[in-house]
């Protein structure tokens, strides 16, 4: 019998998401530019949850954590967009 091969879609999708996600971690880590400190802060916590939930598909589901950077980056434009338009923060 020969050995199952690597499954391709899933090291295409794991180097995918891992490559996102430098880009999505750069946003949340230069959030102290455009945001107050208590908005730092909550970018911070919400860009962890993202990595954790990242983290988890990362085994579980990999189509899903090529996705999540995207995601994170989505959900960071909200917030800093919700924050400018109600809370004045200015960049």
């Amino acid at each position: 019998m020969t050995q199952p091969g690597p499954d391709w879609l899933l090291i295409i999708n794991r180097v995918i998401g891992t490559a996102l996600w430098v880009p999505a971690l750069v946003f949340y880590g230069v959030s102290g530019l455009i945001a107050p400190l208590i908005g730092v802060l909550a970018l911070w916590v919400v860009g962890a949850i993202w990595l954790g939930i990242g983290a988890r598909w990362w085994h579980h589901r990999s189509l899903l954590y090529a996705a999540s950077p995207a995601l994170a980056l989505a959900t960071w434009m909200l917030i800093v967009y919700l924050g400018d338009r109600f809370l004045g923060w200015t960049a």
